[in-house]
């Protein structure tokens, strides 16, 4: 073999070799873009727009794993077909749900609210030592309360929605509020109990003792509690290692080949 033939074969495996890293680079970046794609479920993750499916008009209690009190109905929402009411004229009503999550680092839970009335009602959580915290409508007003202690009250308009947001950090031992994004200020977490290993339940509730005339509203309930690494799901498994397989039937392919054209 002349000198000639040896650079162009030389040439020629560079130009294959070339192409093989460029190959498995691309189908690396795909499979990388094809992972992080993929959606992921937060541990403890609890979402509903009280809509049908799975929850139909009526009692709330019995449905979704609520229970005690509130109806479903279809003539105030802020979004979809449904939303809850709780009765502010009955004494005391509230719409409960069991969450069973394990606390921390960082757990949020917002709900949409509309009030028409002067007496007491909001969201509150519960953990497995007793009371956790609260956001409160009372007299027009609303603030963050946790066992012993409120934030400054702020001024809240009846009759239309409003989001109520709580965001806890357990790591830090602090909990914020908020309405409509603007925030209620910060309190030391003090769970009524001590410490706590479980958030138990939630409650959208009212609560008169006059019996005055109270009509309150829930929608589009979220609550997130990433306890864990988010991880995928069986399925989402299954997808990642059919894209690794893919991505090992490719590299053999293009070394075959590099290998058949260098012979």
């Amino acid at each position: 073999m002349n000198m000639d033939d040896q650079r162009s074969r030389r040439a020629n495996a560079d130009e294959h070799e070339g192409m093989v890293g460029r190959r498995t680079r691309s189908l690396l970046a795909l499979v990388f873009a094809f992972a992080a794609s993929m959606p992921v479920a937060a541990v403890g993750t609890y979402e509903t727009g009280f809509e049908d499916p799975p929850i139909v008009a009526g009692p709330l209690a019995g449905q979704d794993g609520w229970f005690f009190g509130g109806t479903v109905q279809t003539s105030v929402v802020e979004s979809g077909d449904q939303a809850v009411y709780v009765d502010g004229s009955t004494g005391f009503d509230a719409a409960a749900r069991a969450l069973d999550t394990p606390v921390g680092p960082l757990i949020s839970v917002e709900v949409s609210f509309q009030v028409t009335g002067t007496t007491q009602t909001g969201i509150s959580l519960f953990v497995d030592t007793g009371f956790l915290a609260q956001i409160v409508s009372l007299n027009s007003l609303v603030f963050l309360g946790n066992s012993n202690s409120n934030t400054p009250p702020q001024p809240l308009s009846q009759g239309t929605w409003h989001r109520l947001r709580i965001e806890f950090d357990f790591d830090a031992q602090e909990m914020e509020g908020f309405v409509d994004g603007s925030s209620l200020g910060v309190l030391a977490m003090n769970p009524a109990g001590g410490p706590a290993a479980e958030i138990t339940d939630l409650s959208l509730y009212t609560f008169d003792a006059g019996g005055a005339t109270q009509d309150v509203y829930f929608d589009d309930l979220s609550f997130v509690a990433p306890t864990a690494a988010d991880i995928p799901t069986v399925s989402e498994w299954g997808l990642i290692v059919l894209a690794l397989l893919l991505l090992t039937a490719g590299t053999i392919i293009v070394r075959r080949e590099m290998t058949l054209r260098a012979a």
